[in-house]
């Protein structure tokens, strides 16, 4: 039986690869484009096509990093959901092989390998590295950190430090989330005892990573790119000030975590987390525990309402906590282990939903944790992508005969975004903002082909007189629609 695992092993790792990306790849685009998703990946467009608008994110108060990405990838896969989804999918694979290194790092074999399969399966991280958001690039610079920090602890050289400070100023290109990570750095660095004549120590790593992260590329960021100072001034949308905490808001962002840690991140990992979190603290070895809970109090305290995608970067190295767990159990008690890996069943059937059944694992959600679900912003809401994937094939087909113009009002996100990005540099279907004013002066108005409107719901005011309406599509639920109006 030895004998054939050890000739099993060096076939483990492919396999749980190729396994990966069938969870990230099977059915990519089942689930339609998201609202933000729409936005991103029409800001990516713009930003890598558009002379003078490299930096146009910043005036919402994005970094562009993951929004050149976009751009570029979409250059080599022409549809664009499937060219920005496949950045988040190669992200994850990132993230991925951050948590193999890191068990390879801390267990023996076959344990090495229970962190990266449970990023696989996890509902939280499949669901958000199967989507064209930041979230999964924060996952990996989360997970990398904590991995050069690991690394630095083992040996006291600088190019860990490197590392760390390398990927703190990528994460300041990316998103001010990377704040979070910044302060957990430096608080397990502070906690970190050990000290070696003639190595690096602590105090020395310490003011390397603030000199070169902050007091270095903040000003030269501020000073070539006016606009970054909007990536501070608009965090307040979503983050809460010192002055508006309150027990209220405190207790409602610690339930929302516990109801996404208990059904996006899965019962048995909870579990095996909190077995993992108390045999570290019995052995004295507080980097990972300071981690996980500094990231997490953080989130809570800060969170305007806590959501998960504002908590999925601050929750990949629970799996190693997890592993512990698995370890300890293993130890043990062999019928408890058993337990506990039956449970799996429960994240991974709610993978499975997400991968074969979108709407059934919303569904589902909202059963078992209704306040963070997320089902209304991705199947009822106006940000639901459903009623647009309707327009769009409406539109192909109308498109087939001849070109069209594709008007709408200026607006951001869903439809409008979502189809200026589907439609990038189409000669079949030209799209633009249209002020409907103008039809005020309609005999002055020429068009040399059809000209369709899209109207979020029946947004159009008065100005109907002008148009026949050729489809109404909704979005499941029909509490939110769109409608395609043609000028007479």
């Amino acid at each position: 039986m030895a004998f054939a695992m050890k000739s099993f092993r060096p076939y483990l790792l492919p396999i749980l690869i190729f396994f990966f990306f069938l969870t990230r790849l099977y059915n990519l685009t089942f689930l339609p484009i998201f609202n933000d998703e729409a936005i991103y990946l029409d800001w990516g467009q713009r930003m890598t096509s558009q002379p003078g608008l490299a930096f146009y994110s910043l005036y919402d108060g994005k970094p562009p990093l993951i929004f050149w990405l976009y751009g570029w990838m979409n250059k080599i896969i022409p549809d664009p959901l499937v060219a920005g989804r496949v950045v988040g999918i190669l992200f994850g694979f990132l993230a991925f092989l951050g948590l193999y290194q890191l068990g390879k790092k801390l267990f023996s074999f076959p344990v090495s390998l229970i962190p990266a399969s449970l990023y696989t399966i996890t509902p939280i991280f499949l669901f958000f590295d199967r989507q064209a958001l930041v979230e999964s690039s924060l996952v990996m610079l989360s997970i990398w950190l904590f991995y050069f920090l690991t690394i630095y602890f083992k040996n006291k050289k600088l190019w860990p430090i490197v590392g760390i400070t390398l990927l703190l100023i990528t994460g300041l290109l990316t998103k001010l989330t990377v704040a979070i990570f910044f302060i957990s750095t430096l608080i397990v660095l502070i906690l970190n005892k050990t000290k070696t004549k003639g190595q690096i120590n602590k105090l020395t790593a310490l003011g390397i990573i603030v000199w070169f992260s902050l007091f270095t590329t903040v000003p030269i960021l501020l000073a070539l790119l006016p606009n970054f100072k909007q990536v501070f001034i608009l965090n307040s949308r979503y983050s809460l000030a010192l002055s508006q905490l309150s027990i209220a808001t405190l207790t409602h962002n610690v339930c929302n975590a516990a109801q996404i840690g208990l059904w996006q991140l899965g019962i048995p990992i909870v579990l095996l987390t909190i077995l993992g979190l108390w045999q570290q603290a019995k052995e004295k070895k507080w980097g990972l525990i300071v981690w996980i809970l500094v990231g997490i109090s953080l989130v809570v305290v800060s969170a305007k309402q806590v959501q998960p995608r504002y908590l999925v970067p601050v929750l990949p190295l629970i799996l190693l906590m997890a592993s512990y767990g698995f370890v300890f159990l293993a130890h043990k008690s062999k019928a408890l282990l058993l337990l506990t890996s039956v449970m799996f069943l429960i994240p991974v059937y709610i993978s499975f939903l997400l991968l074969t059944n979108p709407l059934k694992y919303f569904q589902f959600l909202d059963q078992v944790s209704p306040q963070v679900s997320q089902s209304s912003s991705y199947v009822s809401d106006i940000t639901a992508g459903y009623s647009v994937n309707q327009v769009k094939h409406f539109l192909d087909r109308l498109s087939k005969d001849g070109p069209i113009y594709l008007a709408f009002a200026p607006n951001t996100g869903n439809p409008e975004s979502a189809l200026t990005a589907y439609y990038f540099g189409s000669l079949n279907v030209q799209t633009g903002y249209f002020d409907l004013m103008n039809l005020r002066n309609s005999d002055s108005l020429n068009f040399d082909r059809p000209f369709y409107y899209i109207s979020r719901q029946h947004d159009i005011g008065n100005y109907d007189q002008y148009f026949d309406k050729v489809l109404t599509t909704y979005n499941p639920g029909k509490q939110s629609w769109e409608e395609v109006y043609k000028y007479k």
